[in-house]
Formats: structure tokens, sequence, C-alpha cells
């Protein structure tokens, strides 16, 4: 990754390399890329903001010009492909919130009670623009739900999802909705809260307002049993759910941590392999020490407050 960051950086440059189609195409599979490496692992992103910043300009004067002349199959695919730049045009500003959350227990004292402070303010305005992102009238209709859910059928070692999948009408928006319901959760329930808890070891603050912490989980296990519907019969399909899955995992209420914790399993008995990994974060998080030695969907973990 941080090769392919030079090499665009040495030969290339932001504008250029998003002035062809082939060029926006492989821009689009290195942020995934980069996007994917650095969440997980919490490094700082290699190419400056300026790269996905002129994607999306340039994405957008093409639509203003190229749209009034898709059929509306076609404009659903236009629209999905050119909505996934304006998400990632946010990642650099999410990953450096990342990066200061990563930082704050390095320091001490006031120091570390003014970047918590800052990095709150920060936070809840990326949330902020986030939501309104996806209320946006583009988002929303690549979003709209298909008009009837398909029968649930389900195997004899096989969870139902105790919630209403939800299904877009156009099926791979339910990539888009995932990931989005997934890094609002990622930023309320797992970058929010520490900074929290670190102001208030210095100040009272009176929180009203605040939204349940479990609606953006529970939206990304509906869309997770709705992809699963859709694509169920090429499971394979559902591996780019996999992150968003297991912060489902960390966020959900506990009447749906049997099912995501199936998920989880199924995962793994398709080939998926780390598993193990995120097996000790969830068993703590759970307080449930025993799914440390389950390995097949049959073991399930007691369904704890």
């Amino acid at each position: 990754m941080e090769g392919a960051a030079r090499i665009m950086q040495a030969y290339s440059d932001p504008i250029k390399h998003s002035s062809s189609a082939i060029g926006r195409s492989l821009f689009e599979w290195y942020c995934a890329y980069e996007d994917y490496c650095c969440i997980i692992a919490a490094y700082k992103l290699r190419l400056p903001k300026q790269w996905r910043s002129a994607n999306v300009e340039i994405r957008q004067g093409l639509a203003n010009r190229e749209y009034a002349g898709l059929t509306p199959t076609d404009r659903q695919s236009r629209l999905l492909d050119d909505l996934w730049p304006q998400l990632r045009a946010m990642g650099p500003r999410f990953n450096d919130i990342q990066q200061s959350v990563v930082l704050m227990p390095k320091l001490e004292g006031r120091l570390r009670f003014e970047l918590a402070t800052r990095v709150e303010l920060e936070l809840r305005q990326l949330i902020k623009e986030v939501i309104d992102f996806m209320n946006s009238s583009q988002v929303q209709e690549i979003l709209q739900s298909a008009p009837t859910v398909p029968v649930i059928s389900t195997g004899p070692t096989c969870l139902p999802p105790p919630l209403v999948p939800y299904i877009c009408q156009y099926p791979p928006a339910g990539y888009f909705r995932i990931v989005l319901y997934g890094i609002i959760a990622h930023m309320r329930c797992i970058l929010l809260q520490p900074l929290l808890s670190e102001m208030d070891k210095w100040i009272i603050i009176e929180r009203t307002g605040e939204q349940d912490p479990f609606l953006d989980s529970i939206e990304v296990c509906r869309t997770y049993a709705g992809l699963e519907l859709v694509f169920g019969s090429d499971p394979i399909s559902l591996f780019p759910c996999w992150s968003a899955l297991i912060l489902a995992a960390m966020t959900c209420p506990p009447d749906l941590r049997e099912w995501t914790w199936s998920r989880l399993i199924h995962f793994k008995n398709l080939g998926h392999t780390r598993l193990e990994i995120v097996k000790m974060t969830i068993a703590t998080l759970w307080q449930t020490p025993e799914i440390l030695e389950s390995s097949s969907e049959t073991e399930r973990p007691d369904d704890r407050g």
C-alpha cells in the first residue's frame, strides 16, 4: 500500500489520475484497500486528502453532464459508483480523529483533557456530516428499500435473524448501507466513548438527547441479514461485510449477540481465517470466555446482559 502511494505521487497527481475511467477505477480500489488496512490497524493514511477530493470533483462534473442520458438501471449503478468516493472523501478526517484517540492514553493531565475536548467536538461534527450525507436525496434514492422481503428459510443449525432484514431495491447498495451504519457505529461506540470518559474525569457534563447507542449496530445487522438473503447462494460475496459484522458484534445489544456470533462462525466455516483474532475482544466485551473454545456453529455464547 505504501509503495503504491509513493508510485502514484511520483508519476501522477490527483487531477491527472482521476481524469480517466481506468484511473478512477484503480483509485477506488486503492482507497478501499487503504481504508481497510489503516482503520483496522489504526495507521495513518498514505495519500494526501487532495487525491480523494479531486476524485469526487471530477466525478461530479461528469455526473452533471451524463446522468440525464442514463436509463433507470444504469443510473442506479452509476449513482452508487459516485457515492462511494464521496463517503471515502471523509476518510482522512475519520483517520485523523482515530489517530488522536490512539494518542490520548500517551498524554497526561491537562494535555490529555484538552485533546479529548477538541477531538470530541471534531468527532461530533463528523458524525453529523455523515448522517447528513446519509439523509441526502441521492443516498436516500440508492438506499430505498425493496417493496417485499423474501421468506426466510434456514437450516437446522442456522439461526434466523431476530430482526427484520433490510434489502435495498438495488441490492448492491446494501454494501454501501452496511458501511455507512458501520462507520457511524464505530464513531459513536468505539471512538466517542473513551473521549467522554476522559472528559468526565475533569468535568461533569450533562448529556441530553443522546441517541440509543445500539441503533446503528442494529441497522448493520438488518442490512447484513438482507444481503445474506439476496446473495446467500454465493457466500463469498458476503466477505466484504466481515469488518462491519465484527463491529456489529462488538456494539450490538445483548439479544443480537447469539445471532452475530453464529454469522461470524459461518464466515469461519466458509474459510475465513481471521476469527481467532477477534475472539478475545468479543469474549471480553460479552463476558463470555467460553467462546474462546468454540469452533463450530453449534457452539453459541450465552445471551448475557
